[in-house]
C-alpha cells in the first residue's frame, strides 16, 4: 500500500516537472508575446475598394469638310466628330499621308501642292477614319489695284497690277489694250502714255482672266503769264494787264486774280487805278494751284518834285547859299518842259523855240532864268546826283543870284522818269 502511494507521488512530481520545463522553454522562445490577440468585431472594419467606372470606347471617327476639292494655297480646319458623343476619351490625332499636298501649318492645314492626299483622324483607342482631299491649281487671275487713274497730258506711267498664275504655268503672256489711242497709248510692257484729253479704258488679260482700268487724261495749266505795259506807274494812272495760261487749251482754264500791297481804286478783273505810292502785287492763281505774280511800283511825282527842291536846298546850304523858294510860275514852266523832253530831250523846245518861251507862257517874272534837264534817273537823289556831277547843271544849282525854283517830274509810257529844274533870280 505504501509502495503504491510512493508511485503516485512520483508520477505527480514528474508531471509537474515536465509542465514547469515546458512553460520555461516557451517563455524563452516567445518572451513578450501576449497570450491572446483580440479580434475586432466584423462591423468595425470596412475594406478599401476601387470605384467601379464604366469605360465607353470610341466606336467611330468621322472627318467633315465643306469640300474635299480645294484650291492650292487654301487654309482649312477640318471638323472631326467622335462617336459616341459620350465616349470616355475623345482625343484624336490628324495626319496626312502626303505632306507635299496637304500639311499642318500652325493651327491650320494648308493645301501646299496640287494632287490628292488622305487626311487621317486616329482616336486614342486606335479607331481611324480618313478623307481624300484633292488640291487643284487655281485659275490664273490678273487685276488692277485701282479702278480709275487721272493723268496729265504727257504723263508716262507703268501700270501696276496683281498677277496670279495657274500652278505650273508661270509663263503666261500678259496682254494690254487701250480703248482710245488718241487719249492713251499702251506698250507691251504696260507703259501708258497720256496723249490727249479724254477718257480711255485699259484692259489687261492673261489666260482668259481680264481686268480694266479707267484712265482720265486732263490738260492742266502749267504756267501763267501776266502782261503789263510797264512796271512803274504814277499815282492816278490806270493800270491794265492781261493773263495768258499755258497751254492755251487746258481742261480747266479758270483762275482768280488778287491784288495786294498799297490801296488801288476802280478795280476790275484786268485793270485798276493807282491811288497811293508803293507796290501793288498782282497774283493770278489757276484752279490747279499754279500761280504767278507781278509787282508794279507806284510813284508820287508831286512828292518827287518837292524832294528835289529839298535836296537842292540841302546842297546850297553846304556852301552857305540862300534857300530857293518854290515859285508857282516856275513849277508850271518846269511841268511843261518835263512833258516836252519826253519826246525831244533838248533845251530847245519841240517846235524849235528856246526853252525861255515856256517861261514867258507861264508868266514867270522877268529876270535871270535857267533850266536843268535829266532823264532816266529813278529817284530824286539820283537825279540831283547827276546834276551835281555836271559842271553846267551844278553851277545853276549853286548860283547865288537865284532866289526861286520850280521842278517838274513826268513819266513816259515805259515808266521812264524825266526831270526838270527851273530857276529865276
Amino acid at each position: 500500500m505504501r509502495k503504491a502511494h510512493l508511485i503516485i507521488i512520483a508520477v505527480i512530481l514528474l508531471a509537474t516537472t515536465i509542465a514547469i520545463f515546458a512553460a520555461f522553454t516557451q517563455g524563452l522562445l516567445e518572451p513578450d508575446l501576449p497570450q491572446e490577440i483580440p479580434t475586432p468585431a466584423p462591423e468595425a472594419y470596412i475594406p478599401l475598394q476601387e470605384p467601379l467606372v464604366d469605360i465607353i470606347e470610341v466606336t467611330r471617327v468621322q472627318i467633315e469638310m465643306d469640300s474635299t476639292v480645294i484650291e492650292r494655297g487654301t487654309r482649312f480646319l477640318p471638323n472631326v466628330i467622335i462617336y459616341p458623343e459620350d465616349a470616355t476619351d475623345k482625343r484624336f490625332e490628324l495626319s496626312s499621308d502626303n505632306e507635299d499636298v496637304i500639311r499642318l501649318q500652325g493651327n491650320y492645314w494648308i493645301a501646299a501642292g496640287t494632287g490628292s492626299a488622305r487626311l487621317i483622324a486616329t482616336a486614342t483607342n486606335g479607331v481611324t477614319s480618313s478623307a481624300w482631299i484633292t488640291v487643284n491649281s487655281p485659275p490664273a487671275t490678273i487685276y488692277f489695284s485701282q479702278e480709275e487713274v487721272t493723268l496729265n497730258r504727257g504723263d508716262i506711267l507703268t501700270l501696276e497690277f496683281t498677277r496670279r498664275e495657274q500652278w505650273g504655268q508661270d509663263d503666261g503672256q500678259v496682254e494690254f489694250a487701250t480703248s482710245d489711242e488718241s487719249v492713251v497709248t499702251v506698250s507691251e510692257d504696260g507703259t501708258i502714255t497720256a496723249v490727249g484729253e479724254g477718257l480711255a479704258t485699259i484692259t489687261i488679260g492673261i489666260d482668259g482672266s481680264y481686268s480694266t482700268l479707267e484712265i482720265v487724261v486732263v490738260v492742266p495749266v502749267s504756267a501763267i503769264e501776266i502782261t503789263i505795259s510797264r512796271q512803274v506807274f504814277s499815282i492816278g494812272e490806270r493800270v491794265e494787264f492781261s493773263v495768258q495760261t499755258t497751254p492755251d487749251d487746258p481742261t480747266d482754264g479758270s483762275y482768280t486774280v488778287a491784288l495786294s500791297g498799297v490801296v488801288v481804286n476802280n478795280v476790275q478783273t484786268y485793270s485798276f487805278t493807282t491811288a497811293v505810292a508803293g507796290e501793288v502785287i498782282i497774283t493770278v492763281t489757276a484752279s490747279n494751284g499754279v500761280s504767278e505774280s507781278r509787282i508794279i511800283t507806284v510813284h508820287d511825282l508831286d512828292f518827287f518834285a518837292s524832294e528835289v527842291i529839298r535836296l537842292t536846298n540841302a546842297e546850297r546850304a553846304i556852301f552857305g547859299l540862300a534857300t530857293l523858294t518854290p515859285d508857282p510860275t516856275l513849277m508850271q514852266a518846269a511841268e511843261v518842259r518835263a512833258h516836252e523832253i519826253v519826246d525831244y530831250f533838248s533845251h530847245t523846245r519841240p517846235d524849235g523855240r528856246s526853252f525861255a518861251t515856256s517861261f514867258e507862257e507861264a508868266n514867270v517874272p522877268e529876270g535871270r532864268w535857267a533850266e536843268n534837264l535829266a532823264a532816266g534817273q529813278r529817284s530824286p537823289p539820283e537825279a540831283l546826283e547827276g546834276w551835281m556831277g555836271s559842271q553846267g547843271h551844278r553851277e545853276a544849282i549853286l548860283d547865288e543870284l537865284y532866289n526861286y525854283i520850280g521842278v517838274g517830274v513826268v513819266m513816259d509810257e515805259n515808266g521812264r522818269l524825266y526831270w526838270t529844274q527851273t530857276f529865276r533870280s
